[in-house]
């Protein structure tokens, strides 16, 4: 990059083995964005809220305690697959872990549709409210 001199006190630089002569940035500027969006909000009365953030805390457990329960009973495939040796014990814990994860996944399962239910009724109870822009 050639080096930069001032040619005089008119604000403009050259470069000094020859190029594009251009004025020094005299500041930085700050251009505003202004943004908006519509957004529909839902009255939710607060014992409605705490029923769905209940779900959601169910939903969260049961899910969390089947993938749990399915990689316990990975666990004990693995054990078995690498020992070469199968035993009445590891396959009873590798059935009562993959049933315990299908029972987990089936209850998280009727948590979400609960929760599906509850934020279909809100929306169902919603007025729609048209804005009055003033024209007759």
């Amino acid at each position: 990059m050639p080096e930069i001199e001032p040619e005089s006190h008119s604000g403009k630089i050259t470069p000094k083995r020859g190029g594009i002569s251009a004025p020094p940035p005299r500041t930085s500027y700050y251009e505003a964005i202004h943004c908006y969006r519509k957004v529909k909000t839902y009255p939710i009365q607060e014992h409605e809220l705490s029923a769905l953030d209940e779900s959601n805390s169910n939903f969260t457990l049961w899910a969390s305690l089947g993938t749990g329960f399915i990689f316990l009973s990975i666990g004990c495939v693995w054990d078995t697959v690498s020992e070469w040796s199968f035993t009445g014990v590891r396959f009873f814990f590798m059935v009562l872990f993959g049933l315990a994860a299908g029972g987990s996944f089936w209850v998280s399962r009727g948590y979400k549709k609960q929760r599906e239910n509850r934020l279909k009724n809100i929306k169902a109870e919603v007025v729609e409210h048209k804005e009055d822009n003033g024209t007759a």
